[in-house]
């Protein structure tokens, strides 16, 4: 049971990536940081803490704060090219060119003991192995070939067990600008292949055909590193390389502007065609161009959501346990990405653990803004009205309330850990903290089908004032949650505080550091805001939407909301469901009261159970 638990989890994983990078839109490279390094001669690898040079015999390990070299590897090597790191261990293309016949292998360093070892040999596989990566629970091998054979140099994916799962070649628009070389790099970014050439400072943009056997060419980009082997940087977030000539270790981030002209906040049934003009919506397809857009543009403000160079074990850990009654409630710390572990209270029916008992839904349950309690305002530690976590757990339902970044007692190094907003890391936890979910044999996972051949399980999320659009966040970047509820947490960012452009400096309203301090640029021009809660709400059609505002909320005003849902709806109606978006607004101040809180719950009975 533990174990196919487990694979529905990875499975999972691999759907959610896809929905967070609208990757079409090409970014440009910026110089981040170099670093001297004799070795970087074939490619470049890092984690927090090291970055890896690496030779043609030798993986360098230096300091990534000081730059001083800290070991060498030792174990046999005889032309190392690119590298990555996966679950703590760097796994390196190694071969024996320029030898014949050709042999290729995968070498595995463990950075703690510099060992090199063989981790799988190819034997002849018919092409010398230049670059490898771990991608969608599979391995991702490129085999090159040189001179007037390299476009025969060609992409394989493999099983855990080495059985080919697919075989591509290369078109000849790339293959054209080698020389009589070929394809040193390669990382998966998105839903496209970043591809590198041996000595040219460009990156190739590749995506698998939906036919055939040849990758399709999207674009190429100039690139700080000249060619060779790169690998995802996830203190940027963007990618490690190396210049060769001057024995430099790179590190890029991508920058993508918001396209322009912006298209209209308040219609939401138009799209950007292929002359960069707007287009009328006119099917659900036409709807994903606008909706890829939206995500891209809120990645521009808060930072490129990570994938998989961010994952790691999830590591729970029970730190406290008390009896309340008709629950458990658990303190909990969960790993979410290396060096940064989140404090979470998961609450359990105590029926649900009971022997033989049927798994029970799962709600995320996301607290308002509290520097002294946090997360324990939901389960009853804080004031009236925002015990919505342990009220739930009564009810019947598994919730987990995880602490928001750089509130009360969790207080990660937001920039040290390379994101460019709190808000986009409190996404990420939350998405790591759906994945727990999935992991505990009390929780149900139950599919929901949105689109043919995709099925996800499904969860609620729900969360008052900073709660209330931490939850939207979050359901845009993840379609596992099937019902949402915002209580006093979004209006236009237009109409906050009436456009007031004292809220707009940074470390003040939406320009704080725990949120999006890069907001604080379009002071003066709030038009501009590439996203608004319009368009964000819009992307969550055609799921289940409960937005409760106040009349006399003088955080977020009543009227704009009105607004907003008034444009998302024409999205629910596109889905055919324009009754599964509900705006409540109910006679009380900044407040979730009683009435409004059963409201919510009635609606994870109804979509949940």
């Amino acid at each position: 049971m533990i174990l196919m638990r487990r694979c529905v989890v990875a499975a999972c994983l691999c759907l959610v990536g896809d929905l967070s990078l609208a990757e079409e839109i090409a970014p440009f490279w910026k110089l981040m940081a170099t670093m001297p390094a004799v070795e970087a001669n074939q490619a470049a690898a890092a984690d927090e803490k090291f970055v890896y040079a690496i030779t043609n015999s030798v993986v360098a390990k230096y300091d990534r704060a000081t730059g001083q070299q800290l070991a060498l590897s030792t174990g046999e090597a005889t032309h190392l090219n690119s590298g990555f790191l996966w679950n703590g261990q760097l796994y390196s293309a190694h071969s024996n060119y320029p030898a014949t016949p050709e042999r290729s292998e995968i070498k595995v360093l463990d950075p703690a003991s510099m060992r090199l070892t063989s981790f799988h040999d190819f034997g002849d596989f018919g092409g010398s192995l230049t670059w490898c990566i771990r991608q969608d629970d599979a391995w991702w091998c490129n085999f090159a070939k040189y001179s007037d054979k390299n476009s025969e140099t060609f992409l394989v994916k493999f099983d855990d067990r080495w059985q080919q799962l697919g075989r591509w070649k290369y078109p000849a628009s790339v293959i054209r600008q080698l020389g009589k070389y070929s394809l040193s790099g390669g990382v998966w970014r998105g839903r496209l292949l970043l591809v590198t050439g041996h000595d040219d400072p460009v990156i190739f943009r590749l995506r698998l055909p939906d036919a055939g056997d040849e990758l399709e060419f999207v674009d190429q980009q100039a690139a700080p590193f000249t060619g060779q082997g790169i690998a995802f940087d996830p203190v940027t977030p963007g990618l490690v390389g190396i210049h060769r000539a001057k024995k430099q270790v790179i590190l890029a981030r991508a920058e993508s502007p918001a396209p322009s002209p912006r298209l209209p906040r308040d219609n939401l049934l138009v799209f950007r065609g292929s002359n960069n003009a707007p287009q009328p919506v006119q099917n659900l397809d036409d709807w994903q161009k606008r909706r890829d857009e939206i995500r891209h543009n809120m990645q521009v403000v808060m930072g490129s959501l990570p994938g998989i160079e961010k994952r790691c074990s999830l590591d729970m850990r029970v730190e406290e346990e008390v009896d309340a009654g008709s629950y458990v409630r658990r303190l909990v710390t969960y790993q979410s990405e290396p060096g940064s572990r989140v404090p979470a209270y998961l609450c359990i029916p105590k029926a649900a653990l009971a022997a033989g008992a049927k798994p029970v839904p799962a709600v995320l349950c996301l607290h308002g803004t509290d520097n002294v309690i946090g997360h324990g305002t939901v389960v009853g530690l804080g004031r009236a009205n925002r015990q919505y976590a342990s009220e739930l757990a009564e009810r019947g339902f598994v919730t987990l309330a995880p602490n928001y970044p750089l509130l009360a007692k969790y207080q990660p190094d937001v920039n040290g850990l390379g994101w460019q907003s709190g808000t986009l890391k409190a996404v990420f936890d939350n998405m790591r903290g759906l994945d727990l979910l999935q992991t505990l044999p009390f929780v149900k996972l139950d599919g929901t089908s949105r689109e043919p051949g995709r099925t996800l399980p499904s969860f609620g999320a729900i969360g008052h004032s900073l709660g209330g659009h931490n939850s939207v966040y979050t359901a845009v970047f993840d379609e596992r949650l099937t019902a949402v509820v915002s209580s006093c947490g979004l209006d236009s960012y237009l109409d906050y505080y009436e456009g007031n452009e004292k809220n707009w400096f940074p470390e003040k309203g939406w320009c704080q550091t725990r949120y999006m301090l890069r907001l604080a640029d379009y002071r003066g021009r709030l038009p501009e805001i590439p996203f608004d809660f319009h368009e964000m709400v819009g992307t969550l059609a055609p799921r289940h939407v409960l937005i409760i505002a106040p009349l006399k909320d003088s955080n977020f005003r009543h009227a704009s909301v009105d607004r907003v849902a008034a444009a998302a709806r024409d999205v629910f109606r596109l889905y055919g469901e324009p009754n599964r978006l509900r705006v409540l607004h109910p006679d009380c101040e900044h407040d979730f009261p009683q009435e409004m809180r059963q409201a919510a719950y009635q609606l994870f009975d109804d979509v949940l159970r």
